[in-house]
């Protein structure tokens, strides 16, 4: 057994569904006491990694103050649950990963996660990858959440291809009829989810083309862009009323400065444009980003 590490009270976690989910700059936060650790050369495995915890409180990104994971789900009527985590991730060859985590809220709901991802060179430029990821989440004990009790599920998968600085790639999703996947506690790390959809509504189906490009290959070190479109279809509420279609189209621009005075320095500029079919609540988003990384040691 190597680098294990006791990791307590307040932190940052970050794995799925359980994360800073700082896009508005201020992240989410924990109380938690996990353990998490490593093993090497392991027969048949290989390299492993895994983590075990109890995340008692959290303070979400536009709070001020702990709550107890209960009540950031919204469960009414029961005292404070905390959450109990678990999670593993396997890999038996450097291009192939597999891992799965699970998240329990008692009398709340319980997230089930698993992710595979695969890399292959095609040549000494182009290279492949190949992802898939499943959620299963439902309701447990005595179903605190507001609403009838759901057992849900999402798949999703993605391919991408890149050459040099150019990285081209696609992605498709699928949720199942009972209820929208929830992601109270995080970012959905759903690959078809932007910055203002993350397509994951009952029976919502969607898809995802998008490209990115390092300038660096070009003389312009420390510039870098990517944009994504996507779709998503078919979605309808709890009780099976269809809702609108979307569309949702994004860009984004990263400029770090790699040496000098300003090194450190990272400026993101994002714009996003969401069409919503049939009405006219379509909305558009501009986030301008500053960050500095101040080293004080």
């Amino acid at each position: 057994w190597t680098n294990t590490k006791l990791i307590l009270y307040r932190q940052l976690i970050d794995v799925p569904y359980l994360n800073k989910n700082d896009s508005r700059m201020v992240p989410n936060t924990f109380e938690a006491y996990r353990l998490k650790g490593s093993v090497e050369d392991r027969p048949l495995v290989g390299h492993v990694e895994y983590e075990v915890g109890y995340i008692d409180r959290i303070k979400l990104r536009d709070s001020d103050k702990f709550v107890s994971m209960s009540e950031a789900a919204g469960a009414t009527n029961i005292s404070s649950r905390g959450l109990v985590s678990a999670g593993i991730l396997i890999q038996p060859v450097t291009n192939y990963t597999i891992g799965a985590i699970n998240h329990f809220v008692d009398d709340v709901f319980n997230t089930f996660y698993t992710e595979s991802n695969y890399t292959r060179s095609l040549t000494d430029e182009i290279e492949m990858r190949f992802d898939l990821q499943f959620t299963h989440q439902m309701s447990v004990g005595d179903d605190a959440l507001p609403g009838s009790s759901f057992d849900t599920w999402g798949r999703g998968g993605r391919v991408a291809a890149s050459w040099k600085g150019l990285t081209l790639n696609g992605a498709l999703s699928k949720i199942d009829d009972e209820a929208r996947l929830q992601n109270p506690y995080g970012s959905y790390p759903g690959y078809v989810s932007l910055m203002q959809s993350d397509f994951k509504l009952a029976n919502q189906e969607a898809w995802l083309v998008g490209t990115s490009y390092d300038f660096s290959g070009i003389g312009l070190k420390g510039l870098s862009a990517f944009m994504n479109y996507a779709q998503g279809r078919n979605a309808q509420t709890a009780a099976g009323d269809d809702l609108p279609d979307q569309d949702e189209f994004n860009i984004t621009a990263d400029y770090q400065v790699k040496r000098g005075l300003l090194r450190n320095f990272w400026f993101r500029v994002r714009w996003s444009h969401l069409d919503v079919s049939g009405n006219s609540d379509d909305r558009e988003e501009l986030r301008v980003i500053l960050n500095y990384e101040l080293p004080l040691l």
